[in-house]
């Protein structure tokens, strides 16, 4: 009874759409699943290749008593081209609609690793530089991107200079607030 009031509510091509599912369920589920397992694969795939460049990243830099960035940023570029640059890996788009093929070379550029990164890395991974090497918009701007490409999210992230901006201005905002609360408090 319930079924035969929601193909009337349905209309012709509800109905129409509802049989073609019935008929054609189990491929129409299977493709769904093929789908999701190759979507959660490629973002374990791009979570593994985080870890292994900080590895690299921590292998390079951990020799280093105070390590310099510039230099070490590009002993890893160098070992990373050598090692991984040849290559493909498959990534969830930025989108997380499809799959996207890349080459290990392109993938510094492609996720926005940089010095900064890299020191962030460091930080994270062997406690030098210290924390108070890092400004504050810095350290969470960089603690944030770290944290998604760890978790595998690409579809999150936004550019890091533009996040410096736009923390930077907040927190340029927040003493001024509390100025001004200030005053109006010695004012009552």
């Amino acid at each position: 009874m319930v079924l035969a009031y929601i193909q009337v509510l349905l209309g012709e091509i509800g109905r129409a759409l509802l049989s073609f599912y019935n008929h054609y369920s189990l491929i129409i589920n299977g493709i769904v699943i093929l789908y999701a397992v190759f979507i959660l694969k490629a973002h374990q795939n791009l979570r593994s290749v985080i870890h292994s460049m900080e590895a690299l990243m921590v292998e390079v830099g951990g020799d280093v008593g105070k390590p310099d960035l510039e230099r070490v940023y590009a002993h890893f570029l160098e070992r990373w081209q050598q090692e991984r640059g040849d290559q493909k890996y498959l990534f969830p788009s930025r989108r997380d609609f499809w799959l996207i093929s890349v080459q290990g070379k392109e993938l510094v550029n492609l996720l926005n690793i940089t010095p900064d990164y890299l020191k962030m890395a460091l930080h994270k991974n062997l406690g030098k530089p210290q924390r108070s090497e890092f400004s504050p918009f810095v350290y969470r701007v960089w603690e944030d991107y770290r944290h998604s490409l760890l978790i595998g999210l690409r579809s999150r992230l936004r550019d890091p200079e533009e996040l410096k901006a736009e923390y930077k201005k907040n927190t340029m905002k927040e003493p001024n607030r509390k100025q001004a609360q200030r005053k109006n408090n010695h004012v009552k």
